[in-house]
């Protein structure tokens, strides 16, 4: 089985799970940067899920992860923003309602610049994280990041993880 294969088995373990939030995830907390707040939820060999909520009103940079991505929309007032692999200099941007709530987005390989913006009331989803490769320590998606910073209480998280050598482990 490749890891895509074991990651959907595990996806939909949580999802048949009711979305159940799993309590001992090592060195869990809440991540709060200036426009994001998550915790992490699930996580089994390859595959972490967070709680992620976009603050009211707010616009983050384009970036990437060093994983593939899923997301599973909640609600709120969400638009997701994504550069077209084959032009660089184009996106296509997709408005989040009621016909994607608890649905399972596509995946997005790692690498692909992305970014987020909200209406007045923000919004909240599922963000999985998929790695080619076993996780022992994992963190949130916006440790994980590779791009411009949401801000100095961000860029500090990013800095921590990078000195601990624990990236991408």
């Amino acid at each position: 089985m490749n890891f895509y294969d074991a990651a959907d088995s595990i996806i939909q373990e949580f999802i048949d799970s009711g979305y159940r939030h799993m309590l001992d995830i090592p060195n869990n907390k809440v991540w709060v940067t200036e426009s994001t707040t998550s915790t992490l939820v699930f996580h089994k060999k390859n595959v972490v899920i967070e709680f992620y909520f976009f603050h009211p009103s707010m616009e983050t940079p384009m970036h990437s992860h060093p994983f593939h991505n899923k997301i599973i929309f909640l609600g709120g007032d969400l638009i997701g923003h994504k550069q077209n692999p084959n032009d660089p200099l184009s996106k296509t941007s997709v408005a989040l309602g009621d016909s994607h709530k608890l649905k399972l987005g596509p995946m997005m390989p790692a690498g692909i610049l992305h970014g987020f913006t909200t209406g007045p009331i923000g919004g909240n989803l599922y963000n999985i994280q998929i790695w080619e490769h076993d996780i022992e320590y994992p963190v949130s998606a916006g440790v994980e990041y590779q791009g411009i910073s949401l801000g100095p209480v961000h860029q500090k998280l990013i800095n921590e993880r990078i000195e601990s050598g624990l990236q991408g482990k």
